[in-house]
């Protein structure tokens, strides 16, 4: 009897154990990296791969404090936490919930890439009267080799825009790795608020 107990209890957490894995592996964090509105699908970037999300009527939409959301509020350079259904062509989404929303989100160049002393910055930005400051720092000196603001375009009041702007610094043999910083100045006191920063080797 004891025997038939035992072997029941190790099933049984053997169960769990199973369960919970299944659970993990239908569970992924990620960034969006694009988003295909007439198809209605996510495509994010998760431990270096690419996964394509098909949202669906049934999926669950959420923000980050819960509460249900529109698809419309997902954007490209959020964080989301990721419920998967896998069929044969997509990966279709249970549920997905937004766990980050910067205001100011760089887009390209990724963080840790190359670039020259010439070289475009693209992203999306909600900030105050769609005004925002880029800035690059020499990471050997810590002076500051570019800084200028820039405008991005929302289609209303209140949504993120694109913006885009080119980096260019005097070109000096000792500059090989900068910091690039997207940020707005507070309306209320002045202060820099809704950084973000990327890390950028540069070549000749």
């Amino acid at each position: 009897m004891k025997r038939v107990i035992l072997i029941i209890g190790l099933l049984s957490i053997m169960a769990v154990i199973f369960i919970l894995v299944a659970n993990k592996r239908n569970q992924i964090n990620g960034k969006i990296v694009t988003i295909d509105s007439a198809n209605r699908i996510i495509t994010i970037k998760n431990s270096d791969q690419i996964i394509d999300l098909k949202i669906t009527s049934q999926t669950k939409l959420y923000d980050k404090n819960g509460q249900p959301a529109l698809f419309n509020d997902f954007n490209v350079g959020f964080g989301v936490k990721v419920a998967l259904h896998k069929n044969e062509e997509l990966t279709e989404v249970k549920k997905i919930k937004i766990i980050s929303a910067p205001n100011i989100i760089i887009i390209t160049p990724e963080n840790n890439g190359i670039v020259k002393n010439n070289f475009q910055i693209k992203g999306v930005a909600r900030v105050f009267e769609n005004v925002l400051q880029i800035q690059a720092v020499d990471k050997k000196t810590k002076q500051i080799i570019f800084n200028s603001p820039t405008v991005a375009q929302p289609l209303d009041i209140g949504l993120f825009g694109p913006f885009e702007i080119t980096v260019n610094f005097p070109y000096q043999n000792d500059v090989n790795q900068i910091e690039v910083s997207a940020f707005q100045y507070s309306a209320k006191d002045g202060s820099i608020i809704d950084k973000t920063t990327i890390n950028l080797d540069v070549v000749k």
